[in-house]
Order: C-alpha cells, then structure tokens, then sequence
C-alpha cells in the first residue's frame, strides 16, 4: 500500500505570528505618521492665525494719524505679537516680532509714511 502526499492545510502558528507582527509594524507606522502630521498641522494653523493677526494690527496703524501710532502687545490664543515704533521725520518704522505658542519668533519691519 502506498501513502498518498499529504497536502497542507491552513497557516502554521509562525506564519500566523510573522503576519500579525508585519500587520502590527504597519499600523504603529501609520499612527507616528498621523501623530507628526497633526502636529505639523496645528503648527502651521497657529502660525498663521498669528499672521492673519499681525496683518490686521498692522493695517490698523496704516490708518491710524501718525501721531497715534505707538508700540504695543498683543496677545491671542496663537501667540503673540509685540511692536515697537521709531518716529523720524515723514515716517514711523514699525518693528514687529511675532512668537507663535510654543514657537519660534518672527520678526518684520515695515516703514508707514506720515504725510
């Protein structure tokens, strides 16, 4: 009498185990990237609510008389923005720092002319 092969059947716990690590290895992956994305995502969003606020508070000076315009702070749930003001004669230089919560300072200068 002869034995016929046997022909497998279903997966050995090994290659269960290497499955389930590759498949695990895949989704902690995806997590990090997730989590390094919402971060950078949130970063970016403060910055620029931070820039949107500067852009407005220089606008403000823009249309204030010259004489009105002075240094100040400001601070909002984003960051915040500081401003200095050197007078010379037809003009007010504006220095503008703004740090970003838990970020890097930016700094701008901008010239306002004083008809």
């Amino acid at each position: 009498m002869r034995s016929s092969p046997r022909t497998p059947r279903g997966l050995t716990t090994i290659e269960v185990l290497v499955a389930l690590t590759l498949l695990s290895g895949g989704v902690l992956a995806t997590l990090s990237v997730h989590a390094t994305v919402s971060a950078m995502t949130t970063r970016v969003h403060r910055r620029r609510q931070l820039a949107v606020h500067l852009t407005s508070t220089l606008d403000s000076l823009r249309a204030s008389p010259c004489a009105a315009i002075a240094a100040g702070a400001s601070t909002t749930p984003a960051g915040r923005i500081a401003w200095r003001v050197a007078k010379v004669p037809g003009a007010a230089t504006v220095t503008a720092t703004a740090t970003p919560t838990g970020g890097h300072t930016y700094r701008a200068e901008t010239v306002l002319p004083c008809p």
